[in-house]
């Protein structure tokens, strides 16, 4: 069973007591007088959290549905994430899940490696695991999360000096983007991605700029449609071609 902490046992957990976040300046753009105030307030509102839901819930409270589906983001259960993984995860496996969000997936299979019981499996294996678990996502505030998300689990399981390899490992990237150094790195070594792809038609998109660039993309992966269902060019496609 998941150990719950209470909010004053939240407040303890500075970022200074997680090795490897303290050098890392992505919580900087949270620091606006109106994201603390919602931050603190939400806090304030909670009585208990598992050291699992602690940032996946801040992130579905501060993240509206509509800024949601305005980035094609739709919730991915618990259960169903973890019933993915235990379908076709393996110990061992490289694994890219490259639209995060909150996180779900990456906490669920580090959850999975963390629960391995076996005393004869070698500890090696389970740091490998560990260690080759990657994330892309295009939101801040996605990254924000389940970095600190994943960084409190080691730190609850001991596995401290894992963190800042893991963190670094969950990144504020594009997939769609060829430039991200970390897909230049993974070419050839990923055994599985897994995740919940943007799931957004082209119509609602509000900017010009990222309506011409998926057009572009379309039409790089040979999947641009006929004219008159252009507008219906779902972004998901093109995730699942990359």
């Amino acid at each position: 069973m998941a150990r719950t902490i209470l909010y004053d046992e939240v407040l303890p957990y500075n970022i200074e007591m997680l090795p490897g976040l303290s050098s890392y300046n992505y919580f900087m753009w949270t620091l606006d007088d109106p994201i603390k105030t919602t931050i603190a307030e939400i806090l304030a509102e909670c009585s208990r959290f598992s050291t699992e839901d602690l940032f996946r819930d801040l992130y579905q409270h501060l993240i509206t549905i509509e800024e949601r589906m305005s980035l094609g983001e739709f919730y991915t259960p618990p259960f169903l994430a973890r019933r993915m993984i235990e379908h076709v995860y393996q110990l061992g496996h490289v694994v890219l899940d490259p639209a995060y969000g909150s996180g779900i997936f990456l906490v669920e299979l580090m959850k999975k490696i963390l629960s391995e019981k076996d005393q004869n499996r070698d500890r090696a294996l389970q740091q490998h695991s560990l260690l080759s678990i990657f994330g892309l996502d295009v939101n801040p505030l996605a990254v924000a999360t389940s970095r600190t998300n994943l960084a409190l689990m080691l730190w609850h399981h001991h596995h401290s000096k894992l963190i800042p390899k893991v963190i670094e490992h969950v990144q504020r990237a594009d997939f769609l983007e060829e430039n991200s150094s970390l897909l230049r790195s993974l070419k050839g070594t990923v055994d599985l991605v897994i995740g919940n792809p943007p799931w957004l038609v082209l119509n609602n998109l509000s900017s010009h700029h990222v309506k011409a660039k998926f057009k572009d993309l379309a039409r790089k992966f040979h999947l641009m449609p006929p004219p008159h269902l252009v507008s219906n060019l779902e972004l998901s496609a093109l995730f699942l071609y990359r």
